[in-house]
């Protein structure tokens, strides 16, 4: 506002590859705000950072930018978004009209609307939520949005201000980060990576382990992915790996395992294939966990940047023990290291 921009307009002739000018016209318009001005700004998360399942909390910033009183004043709000739960609307001193998808403040709702005093100004709150689950059925359905269109206006025009327009417009666009869901389940029965030894485990023999990596990522493309986790100190790497061509390195030093995947698609585990890798590990139990299951994989984490949002994106998941949860044949009984 306020600030002067110049527009040039030349006629003239191209002579080889210049351009000689005859004529000129110059003109500098100043900017001006509208009568009514009105803005937007996402307050929750404070980060930024939209995510499947969380509450969008926003904020309106309306303002008479005149000398001028103006009312009765109305001010909308329209969603444009599939990712939108619609029932989720949490509007203070407002209707939502759910035929139209806006939000409707007005003089009835929010009595203090019914007049604008000069240079006067006032906020407006709301928050949605957005859905655990996007309407994804083919690979054009990813890099969701919610658009919000906000509008201020009134149906009377002061007389100082006949001939104006005092419509105000704010549109705000706001990117929905992809989720990466990670998964690890470990084995003793496996066909892919058969394993050996005694199970219950026992004291001074080895009883080896598949453990399996799984990925799903919904709705961005994702690239830098990657998986690490470390080993427990006692385990042993065993070197066996499927599928082959996957690039995944162990550290002997620290114990870590290191699955780089680079990029990860949108719809990988819904449209497409999961991601997974397995690999195996041996366990070699001592005098000091007889009785106790044993921390076979510690807590891994995956991470990427999504390509839409330009976000970093982590997930995490529990520790594996001994149990071998997913192995009906483990369970606690055959977890537990024996003498």
């Amino acid at each position: 506002e306020g600030e002067n921009k110049v527009f040039k307009a030349q006629i003239g002739m191209m002579q080889g590859e210049e351009f000689v000018a005859f004529a000129q016209a110059l003109n500098s318009p100043q900017i001006s705000a509208s009568p009514l001005s009105i803005e937007q700004e996402i307050i929750e998360p404070a980060d930024g950072q939209i995510s499947l399942g969380q509450i969008a909390g926003y904020k309106l910033k309306y303002r008479n930018t005149t000398d001028v009183a103006i009312g009765p004043v109305v001010v909308t709000l329209k969603i444009d978004s599939r990712a939108v739960d619609l029932g989720s609307l949490n509007v203070a001193s407002g209707f939502f009209s759910s035929s139209e998808n806006t939000i409707i403040w007005n003089s009835s709702s929010l009595p203090k609307l019914a007049s604008l005093a000069a240079g006067a100004e006032g906020e407006l709150t709301f928050s949605l939520r957005i859905k655990e689950k996007l309407p994804i059925v083919n690979s054009a359905d990813k890099n969701f949005t919610i658009n919000t269109l906000a509008q201020i206006d009134s149906p009377n025009v002061p007389l100082a201000l006949t001939g104006t327009s005092l419509m105000g417009k704010s549109q705000l666009t706001a990117k929905i980060d992809s989720r990466l869901v990670l998964s690890m389940k470990g084995y003793y029965n496996d066909r892919l990576l058969p394993n050996s030894g005694p199970q219950p485990p026992r004291v001074g023999q080895e009883t080896t382990y598949t453990i399996y990596w799984q990925l799903l990522n919904i709705s961005n493309d994702l690239t830098d992915v990657t998986i690490e986790a470390y080993l427990s100190p006692y385990m042993r790497w065993k070197g066996n790996v499927y599928l082959k061509n996957e690039e995944i390195n162990y550290e002997e030093a620290t114990g870590k395992v290191t699955w780089k995947i680079g990029r990860l698609a949108a719809g990988t585990g819904l449209l497409l294939p999961v991601k997974q890798v397995a690999f195996q590990v041996g366990f070699i139990p001592s005098l000091g966990q007889v009785g106790d299951v044993a921390v076979i994989v510690k807590a891994p984490q995956a991470s990427g940047q999504d390509g839409f949002t330009e976000k970093n994106i982590s997930v995490s998941v529990p520790e594996l023990k001994s149990d071998m949860p997913s192995d009906s044949t483990v369970g606690f009984e055959n977890g537990r290291v024996q003498n």
